[in-house]
């Protein structure tokens, strides 16, 4: 399965310039410098800053016009794999973030919990932004075949194109202890900038919706996973596209 980099919306030069400012401030061992158990997700202030434990000093200024986003999760590769920054997309009031691992540090690994840490222009969070982010980067959707997704986090963001009107459908499988109802989806239009609607399968776990032509992303959310210790989330899916006459006979 090869990566396939989300590009950001050019033709908006306003978001695109704010966006250009968000970094990667931290990358690295979460537990360190906080329990994981009570994880940090935004702080808008240089008080919340002073309350934590980050590894990094940053000034009352910074707050003025930026605010701290981390995300969390376990990894069982904590040391040998670095996550760094990889690119970013807005659709529809929601930052996705993607990131790539810079496996070239030959250290020991260790099992525990990782964090990333953004400095995101407050522009976006007085828009009520939805910040998702997934560490293993964007990767093209397969059709017609049945797909392994290893995941060491919450989300997946699988990337396709359609060049004419089709039905998309997509159902999920699972390997391991947790429920397959822990995953949901949603997806995107890159295109047009927005949210596309979908039906849920009745007696099969999975969506399906008419697509135009267009650039999508599909998001595999598995924030609900209630076995939080496992180091990968490990599923299969299926995902079919049907040509406009066949869903119109």
């Amino acid at each position: 399965m090869n990566q396939k980099p989300i590009q950001p919306f050019n033709d908006y030069p306003t978001i695109y310039t704010i966006i250009q400012q968000f970094t990667l401030l931290y990358s690295g061992s979460y537990s360190n410098y906080h329990d994981f158990d009570e994880p940090i997700t935004w702080i808008t202030s240089h008080e919340e800053y002073s309350d934590s434990d980050y590894p990094f000093e940053l000034d009352e200024a910074y707050f003025d016009n930026y605010s701290l986003y981390t995300y969390s999760f376990v990894h069982s590769d904590l040391g040998r794999n670095i996550f760094m920054y990889d690119n970013f997309l807005l659709v529809d009031n929601t930052l996705f973030i993607t990131c790539v691992i810079n496996n070239e540090l030959i250290v020991s690994p260790a099992f525990g919990s990782y964090a990333l840490v953004f400095a995101i222009p407050k522009g976006l969070i007085n828009n009520n932004v939805e910040v998702l982010v997934a560490p293993n980067g964007s990767k093209d959707l397969i059709f017609d075949e049945l797909t392994e997704v290893r995941s060491v986090s919450t989300f997946q963001l699988l990337y396709f194109e359609l060049m004419e009107t089709q039905l998309f459908s997509i159902n999920f499988n699972r390997e391991g202890t947790w429920s397959i109802t822990a995953i949901t989806g949603r997806l995107f239009n890159i295109s047009n900038n927005q949210e596309i609607s979908m039906s849920m399968f009745s007696g099969l776990y999975g969506y399906q919706a008419t697509l135009e032509p267009g650039e999508y992303i599909f998001i595999l959310d598995i924030r609900n996973n209630e076995y939080s210790n496992e180091s990968f989330y490990i599923f299969d899916y299926n995902a079919i596209l049907f040509n406009e006459d066949w869903f119109n006979n």
